[in-house]
C-alpha cells in the first residue's frame, strides 16, 4: 500500500511522465522489494526521471490529471482546476474514475469508448456548427493556459499534443473540419470579443491527420519568432482558412457537433537543427490581408445574355471586394441586380444575378450575410441605352457601400423572414438584433411587418426581452411605459423614420398608412394617450432624464404638445422648467411647450419654435406670430439655444 502511494506521489511530480516507463519502474520496484539497496536505486532513478521530465515540459498540468473531484459530467472547468481556463463554450474534463450515470452515456461521456491517451484524464473540446449560435461560422470550446516560462526566440522547441476524434456525421459533411483544429501560441492571454464565436488566429499549429477513433500525436519542431507566454487549443480560423459551414442537410435543427479529445500537451526545449520550422512562418509573398490601400465604394460585375453565372473575371473582382470587406468590417453593402430589355422574366433574372453575387461572398465568409443586402430591379435602371453596344453594360450587378449598419441588417432580415412566414429564422434574427447592443427594442411591438409573429408561442419571450432592455434604467418600468406611449403617439407622425433608422427602410405598409393619414390625425387617440400619461405622471412623478432616459422623457412632452389641452400644458410647463434647471430636461422642449401654450391661449410665441401654414398654401410654412421678433434669438440664447436660421420653409410631399 505504501509503495503504491509512493508511486502515485512520483506521478504527482509530473502526471505526464510516460505511463509505460512508470509501469516498468513499478515492476522493477516490486521485483526488488526483498533487495533494499536495489529497491532504493530504482526509486531514486524514478524520482530523477520524473523530475527531469517535469523540468522540460513548460505546460502546467499537461494531461489534466490535477483537478478536483468530478461530481457531474459537465462540471465547470473553473471549478475543477486552476492551471487551465475555459474560453468560448465550456470544455469538459473526462476522468476514468468518475462513475457515469446511464443518462450520461450517449452524451459523449462513455469512457469505455473514449479512453484517455494516458493516465486518468483528458479534455473534450466541441465545435458547434449551429445557426442558432450568434456567429454563423459556428463556435466551440477552447482551453488556454500560461506557460511556466516564456519561449526563448534563440531556442528550438518541440510542441506536441495528442488528439482523438470520435466518428460523427459532421466529418462526413465537413471533411476539412479537422484541419481547423490546432494549438495556438500568443504573447498574452487570449481574449474573446464574442465568447460564442470562433477564435481567429494565424499563429496555429494545426492538426495534420484526420484519422477517426484513434489517438494520434501532432508534433512540430519550431523556433519561435516571438516570446510566447500562453497557448490555447480549439478550432481556429484565419484570413487564409475562413471556415465554411455546410449544414444544408440539417434543416430541422441547423446543428451538428464534432468532439475533439486532447491529452498530453508538451512544449519543451530541445537541441536540434533538423526539421525546424520558424513559427509563425515568414510569408513567401506579400500579404494581401488585411490591409487594403484603396477602398472602393462601388463595384460592378457583368453577365452574358440571359445568364446569372459569374465569369472568372467577375469572381476575381469579387475576391477583391471580399478582401476589402475582411479588412474593414464597419461597412454594409447593397447588391442590386440589373438586366437589359431583352426577355420577359427580367425581374427574376435580376434577382438571380444579385443572389449569385451574394452567395459567392457568403460562401467564402458566412458572417457576411449580416453585411450584405440584395435585390433585383429588372431593366428599370439602365446605365446605358439598350442598343447593341449598351445592352452588355446593363446586364450587371452593382455593389454599393452603404451607411447601413450590421444591426440594421439583422432587423431587416428578421422583417423579410416574417413577411415570408419563416418564423424560426425571423425569431432568430430578432434575438440577434436585440443582443447587438444597437437595437431599439420597443419598435418590435408596433412593427407592421412583424404582426404575423404575434400569435406565435415565442412572441411573449420577445416581449419579455424588450422589457429587459430597460433594466439598466432607474425607473425601468416607467421608461418602458413611456416608450410604448411614444410609439402610439408617433405612429402617424414620425415612427416611419424610427423604422428607417432601425432597419434601413420604412415598412411599405406603414408608408401607405402614413400617407393616407397625413394631416388627418384625430384628437381622440391623442387624448386617450394623454389620459394614460397623466395617470403615469401622477403615480411616478415627472419623467427625469437620469431615471427613464432621453426618449421616454421626451415622450411626455410630445404627448402634452399633441393633445393641445391648454390647462394640461400650463400645469406641466413649470414642472418641466424645474427639471431643465436641474439638468433633467431639455430646454428646447421647454421652449416648444412655452410657445405652444402661448399660441393656444391666444398669445404670441417667444422662442420661434412654431410654424403655421395657410389654407391657400398648405405646403408653405412661416413662423407663427412672435411677441418680440427682435428679441427672439436673445430669448433663445438665454436658454442656450441656437438662433433661428429660417423664418419659412416649404414641404415637398411625394405622391405614391
Amino acid at each position: 500500500m505504501i509503495n503504491t502511494l509512493f508511486l502515485y506521489l512520483i506521478s504527482g511530480i509530473n502526471p505526464q511522465c510516460d505511463k509505460r516507463i512508470i509501469s516498468l519502474f513499478y515492476r522493477l520496484h516490486m521485483y526488488a522489494r526483498f533487495n533494499p539497496p536495489l529497491k532504493l536505486s530504482i526509486l531514486l532513478l524514478l524520482v530523477i526521471y520524473a523530475g527531469e521530465a517535469s523540468s522540460q515540459n513548460l505546460v502546467p498540468n499537461p494531461g489534466f490529471e490535477e483537478h478536483t473531484e468530478i461530481r457531474y459530467p459537465w462540471q465547470e472547468l473553473e471549478i475543477s482546476m486552476t492551471t487551465w481556463k475555459r474560453s468560448g463554450f465550456n470544455p469538459v474534463i473526462f476522468d476514468t474514475r468518475f462513475k457515469a450515470l446511464k443518462s450520461d452515456i450517449g452524451k459523449g461521456y462513455d469512457l469505455k469508448k473514449y479512453p484517455p491517451h494516458s493516465g486518468h484524464s483528458m479534455m473534450q473540446l466541441s465545435f458547434f456548427a449551429n445557426t442558432q449560435v450568434r456567429c454563423p461560422e459556428g463556435g466551440g470550446a477552447y482551453v488556454q493556459t500560461k506557460l511556466k516560462q516564456p519561449l526563448d526566440t534563440a531556442q528550438v522547441y518541440a510542441v506536441s499534443y495528442w488528439v482523438y476524434m470520435n466518428k460523427t456525421e459532421a466529418l462526413d459533411l465537413q471533411p476539412d473540419l479537422p484541419y481547423y483544429f490546432g494549438l495556438a501560441l500568443d504573447g498574452k492571454n487570449f481574449y474573446f470579443a464574442n465568447s460564442h464565436c470562433m477564435y481567429e488566429s494565424e499563429q496555429v499549429l494545426r492538426l495534420k491527420n484526420v484519422e477517426r477513433e484513434v489517438w494520434h500525436q501532432v508534433h512540430y519542431v519550431i523556433r519561435p519568432r516571438k516570446s510566447y507566454t500562453h497557448l490555447m487549443l480549439g478550432v481556429f480560423q484565419d484570413p487564409y482558412h475562413p471556415i465554411v459551414v455546410n449544414n444544408t442537410r440539417f434543416d430541422k435543427t441547423n446543428h451538428y457537433e464534432q468532439e475533439f479529445f486532447i491529452d498530453d500537451i508538451v512544449v519543451e526545449s530541445i537541441k536540434t537543427d533538423t526539421g525546424v520550422m520558424v513559427f509563425p512562418p515568414i510569408p513567401t509573398q506579400p500579404k494581401v490581408y488585411p490591409k487594403v490601400q484603396n477602398f472602393n465604394d462601388d463595384w460592378t460585375v457583368y453577365f452574358d445574355t440571359g445568364a446569372d453565372a459569374l465569369s472568372a473575371a467577375s469572381q476575381l473582382k469579387l475576391d477583391s471586394l471580399w478582401l476589402q470587406m475582411r479588412a474593414d468590417t464597419s461597412f454594409v453593402y447593397e447588391i442590386t441586380g440589373h438586366t437589359d430589355n431583352i426577355g420577359d422574366d427580367n425581374s427574376v433574372l435580376s434577382m438571380q444575378r444579385a443572389l449569385a453575387v451574394y452567395r459567392y461572398l457568403t460562401q467564402k465568409t458566412p458572417a457576411f450575410q449580416y453585411r450584405l443586402r440584395y435585390s433585383g430591379v429588372a431593366d428599370s435602371l439602365p446605365s446605358a441605352p439598350n442598343t447593341d453596344t449598351g445592352q452588355p453594360l446593363n446586364r450587371r450587378v452593382e455593389i454599393h457601400r452603404t451607411r447601413i449598419s450590421q444591426s440594421q441588417i439583422l432587423y431587416y432580415l428578421a422583417s423579410q423572414f416574417a413577411r415570408k412566414q419563416q418564423s424560426e429564422e425571423a425569431f432568430r434574427h430578432l434575438y440577434l438584433w436585440l443582443k447587438s447592443g444597437k437595437a431599439d427594442p420597443v419598435l418590435l411591438l408596433f412593427d407592421p411587418e412583424l404582426l404575423v409573429l404575434h400569435s406565435d408561442p415565442k412572441w411573449p419571450q420577445i416581449e419579455k426581452a424588450v422589457k429587459q432592455h430597460y433594466q439598466r434604467l432607474k425607473k425601468n418600468g416607467y421608461a418602458f411605459q413611456l416608450d410604448y406611449l411614444y410609439c402610439q403617439d408617433q405612429w402617424f407622425r414620425s415612427l416611419g423614420r424610427d423604422y428607417e433608422d432601425a432597419k434601413g427602410y420604412t415598412p411599405a405598409v406603414m408608408d401607405t398608412m402614413v400617407l393616407e393619414n397625413l394631416g388627418t390625425v384625430t384628437e381622440k387617440p391623442d387624448s386617450m394617450a394623454l389620459s394614460q400619461l397623466i395617470r403615469l405622471i401622477d403615480r411616478e412623478g415627472w419623467p427625469l432624464l437620469s431615471e427613464v432616459g432621453k426618449r421616454p422623457a421626451q415622450a411626455a412632452v410630445l404627448m402634452i404638445l399633441h393633445a393641445r389641452d391648454v390647462k394640461v400644458m400650463q400645469k406641466y410647463l413649470p414642472i418641466l422648467e424645474d427639471a431643465c434647471k436641474k439638468g433633467e430636461g431639455k430646454w428646447i422642449d421647454f421652449a416648444t411647450l412655452t410657445d405652444r401654450t402661448r399660441l393656444n391661449s391666444g398669445q404670441k410665441q417667444l422662442y420661434g419654435t412654431q410654424y403655421s401654414s395657410q389654407p391657400a398654401a398648405p405646403n408653405y410654412f412661416e413662423l407663427s406670430p412672435l411677441e418680440n421678433p427682435e428679441k427672439m434669438n436673445e430669448y433663445r440664447a438665454q436658454l442656450g439655444l441656437s438662433p433661428v436660421q429660417a423664418t419659412s420653409f416649404r414641404v415637398v410631399r411625394d405622391k405614391q
